[in-house]
């Protein structure tokens, strides 16, 4: 997982799900120009705290769809090479639909698609 893509994994079956992010990395607002400042009546018209927001929104959204995949497995294994696994577990933790459930948390480096199927395959076994 990171904070745009996160992939549903079964460790018998392998991806199952992919889930994007809707954020664009770089934004462009109507009448923004190449420094994110908005044109506004004001000639110091600056719209970071409308960006920031966007963004935060934005990556609540999908966190909130991976969740909703996620909800349906009692054992849930969160990796990525990112933080994005802390907030979403952040998020998790407040979400009742997750009480009782197993998550595990653990880091790693970027990997592909066969890759992540093999470190969930191997977590999964080392814990049985």
């Amino acid at each position: 997982m990171d904070h745009y893509t996160a992939h549903c994994i079964i460790a018998d079956k392998g991806i199952v799900a992919t889930i994007k992010n809707q954020h664009e990395s770089q934004p462009r607002y109507e009448g923004e120009g190449s420094n994110e400042t908005q044109v506004a009546q004001s000639r110091f018209g600056n719209n970071e705290y409308k960006t920031n927001q966007i963004e935060k929104n934005t990556l609540k959204s999908y966190f909130q769809s991976v969740a909703e995949v996620a909800k349906d497995y009692q054992h849930i294994l969160v990796f990525g090479p990112t933080t994005a696994k802390k907030e979403f577990f952040n998020l998790v933790m407040d979400d009742s639909r997750f009480d009782g459930k197993t998550l595990h948390m653990e880091n790693s480096d970027k990997l592909t698609d066969n890759q992540m199927v093999a470190f969930v395959r191997e977590f999964y076994s080392a814990i049985k």
